[in-house]
């Protein structure tokens, strides 16, 4: 099944914020690998999509244009962080591009996997003087993946996950 694109009109059926040319042109921009059928790199594109929308999407400055649409893109009401209206008929050059980086991503590991029950409680404690920090984790750090260059990508659009906000 071919890919639905948006394309800033707001589409109640699209599935993906790119296309596989897109793609294409991004990993030999940056001397990525994209290999596969049409048909895989189309799954890998809705599965990055997916990604987005489920990482991101209540997350995102400004408001959807519209009930209907399928994908968190076009919005309105977006003001960067640097001030800059965002255009209300636009999927941002840098959603796209972290849609291109997790569609990479997808061709070679899960990127929602489902988590598998918690392995052995660790503890790391640190004492400093009258200062002492404990922290405790299940099966390493973490058993999510963290996609740092996609965070960098989006962060222009979304609200800090970790933001303080002083009264």
């Amino acid at each position: 099944m071919a890919l639905i694109v948006e394309d800033g009109t707001g589409k109640t059926n699209a599935d993906s914020f790119v296309e596989t040319a897109d793609v294409d042109a991004y990993v030999l921009k940056f001397g990525l690998a994209f290999a596969g059928t049409t048909t895989e790199k189309e799954v890998a594109c809705r599965q990055a999509t997916r990604y987005l929308e489920s990482v991101y999407s209540l997350r995102i400055l400004g408001s959807r244009v519209s009930i209907d649409q399928s994908l968190s893109w076009p919005r309105v009401g977006v003001i960067d962080r640097d001030g800059f209206a965002f255009g209300s008929d636009l999927v941002p050059q840098e959603w796209k591009d972290a849609t291109c980086e997790m569609a990479v991503v997808a061709r070679v590991e899960t990127i929602l996997p489902d988590l598998a029950t918690p392995g052995d409680l660790n503890e790391k404690s640190v004492t400093v003087g009258p200062i002492s920090v404990s922290k405790r984790w299940d099966s390493g750090q973490g058993q999510l993946k963290y996609y740092r260059r996609v965070d960098l990508l989006v962060k222009r659009f979304v609200i800090a996950s970790s933001a303080v906000v002083r009264s």
